[in-house]
């Protein structure tokens, strides 16, 4: 099984120029890429769970899988075959 975390933490906004009629919103730079914590909690038993991103930390609990990262995108692979 894969499941895949996707993450984007927008900073706030800022403009070089100021708007004649007000404030307005920009979008967020997508670039900045921050340090966040998942939980998967998985059904039933599982043999292995590891993650697409070399910098990133994963534990296994009993069902759950805690990961951390700073990526955009993350791949968890779930290898659902049953315990070893």
């Amino acid at each position: 099984m894969h499941v895949h975390l996707v993450s984007f933490t927008g900073l706030l906004t800022s403009a070089d120029v100021e708007f004649s009629k007000g404030s307005r919103v920009l979008p967020p730079f997508m670039e900045e890429e921050r340090l966040y914590r998942a939980s998967i909690r998985v059904a039933r038993a599982f043999r292995n769970a590891a993650v697409s991103e070399p910098n990133a930390t994963t534990s296994v609990k009993g069902r759950n899988i805690e990961l951390e990262t700073s990526s955009c995108h993350t791949v968890a692979t779930i290898d659902m075959a049953g315990p070893a």
